[in-house]
């Protein structure tokens, strides 16, 4: 039997559920190529503590393949604290435990080279050039897997240096806030975790916090029953299946289901305001929460910057002074550059973000104008064609599933219309389905 080379970029959570669920699939060879030398995943923001949004069975596998030795369960087991961690209970379990999982699998994972950073991908007559420094691998089938970039805003993208950084390089150095003034900008959950930190002194006590929030309120997760079914396989189907006008305006609404504050962050951040006031250790301007305000400029200012705050309710402006600034500004999409020399060959989508997407089938296939026998395949690059669960663990197995049984042209993977509350357009109504002839005889 032939196996088909698949090449897959990227050792994130995403391409490891790919490798997972491929792991005893025959026809397959699929290589894991990997700049970083060794897993890692947020360490920027893996701070103490930090819990999961999400269930652990959002793993690499379980929702699809809840006996693949890649599990999470797998993993406990493997290291002898399964009955300990049921104890724990693991309704939230911590990033740090999520994140020595993901590097658990990738080690036990074959074919996940680390340390080869994949510099371009181009075609040649009918297969992809996988281009690294010292190699270039022919494939038809490619699997990018890179992630998202974060999101600079336009004023601070001039003025970026040590003192002035995205939220996911917070713990990538050492730093001492120690009697500095720190402004953090953002209202999700990155931002929440990040104030928690200074409050906490972790890179030392500094003399004021400033925290700017676009939003009306620091709002908490959504996380109702009902709301937990936007993560499910057949509202994306349904979504992915909606006009562009609709999307746009139901992600709107579900901005709170996938970067909401975990409640127990905010009860954290105000139990330590609160304990800070009782210790008589608070002062005016000493944590200033701005919410519904918006930076629209910063400039220097001495060893510092000046920050220009507007309220988005009445219009004032103030101006604050900050020795550093953290950008909790969230990722967007963007053509990854190593898939620059297929431009001209890709279809994009544009969103009311800003966000410019790859255009995508049904099957996680990008469009692309090549080979027929080629096909390309993104992971985790089309919130606005696929939801808002598409950047979240909450669909990484179901994915992977859908593009394993693409690339197999078989089902080998159940990724149906699973069992919900909510009927999404197009789904057979209980009520309507025509009941079965043994039914049929019970009623009569």
């Amino acid at each position: 039997m032939s196996r088909e080379s698949v090449v897959a970029v990227g050792a994130g959570p995403a391409n490891l559920s790919l490798a997972a669920l491929a792991y005893n699939q025959r026809e397959l060879a699929v290589t894991v190529f990997e700049r970083a030398l060794e897993p890692a995943w947020h360490p920027g923001l893996m701070v103490d503590g930090a819990l999961m949004q999400t269930s652990f069975l959002k793993d690499l596998v379980s929702l699809v393949d809840p006996t693949n030795p890649y599990s999470f369960l797998a993993y406990l087991k493997d290291h002898r604290r399964l009955y300990r961690a049921v104890v724990c209970g693991l309704d939230r379990i911590t990033r740090q435990e999520f994140q020595d999982y993901l590097k658990w699998a990738a080690m036990r994972l074959p074919n996940i080279r680390f340390g080869t950073a994949i510099n371009e991908i181009d075609l040649d007559r009918d297969s992809f050039c996988v281009r690294a420094k010292e190699e270039t691998v022919r494939t038809k089938t490619v699997v990018i897997g890179v992630g998202r970039e974060p999101f600079i805003p336009d004023f601070a993208r001039l003025i970026r240096g040590k003192n002035v950084f995205h939220s996911g390089a917070f713990l990538n150095e050492k730093r001492n806030f120690s009697g500095s003034s720190v402004a953090v900008v953002g209202g999700g959950q990155s931002s929440a975790e990040v104030v928690s930190a200074l409050l906490r002194g972790l890179h030392g006590e500094p003399a004021s916090i400033t925290w700017v929030s676009r939003r009306p309120n620091l709002f908490a997760l959504e996380d109702s029953p009902f709301v937990n079914e936007w993560f499910f396989p057949q509202h994306s189907m349904w979504f992915q299946r909606c006009s562009r006008e609709a999307r746009e305006r139901f992600l709107m609404g579900q901005e709170l289901a996938g970067d909401g504050v975990s409640a127990s962050t905010l009860r954290e951040i105000y139990q330590l305001l609160y304990e800070r006031e009782v210790a008589h250790k608070a002062r005016p301007g000493a944590c200033e929460i701005r919410i519904d305000s918006s930076v629209e400029a910063m400039s220097l200012d001495g060893p510092g910057y000046l920050l220009t705050v507007r309220d988005r309710v009445n219009g004032d402006v103030m101006h604050a002074y900050a020795d550093v600034v953290i950008l909790c500004t969230g990722y967007r999409s963007s053509l990854p550059r190593l898939l620059e020399p297929l431009r001209s060959r890709l279809s994009f989508v544009q969103n009311t973000l800003g966000d410019t997407e790859l255009e995508i089938r049904d099957d996680f296939s990008v469009v692309l104008d090549g080979p027929l026998g080629c096909r390309l395949y993104l992971q985790n690059g089309a919130r606005s064609q696929y939801g808002v669960a598409d950047p979240y663990l909450s669909l990484l197995s179901w994915r992977s599933a859908r593009i394993l049984n693409a690339i197999l042209r078989m089902e080998r993977f159940d990724c149906g219309v699973m069992s919900g509350a909510i009927t999404w357009s197009g789904e057979t109504l209980a009520a309507s389905r025509k009941p079965s002839q043994e039914m049929t005889e019970k009623i009569s």
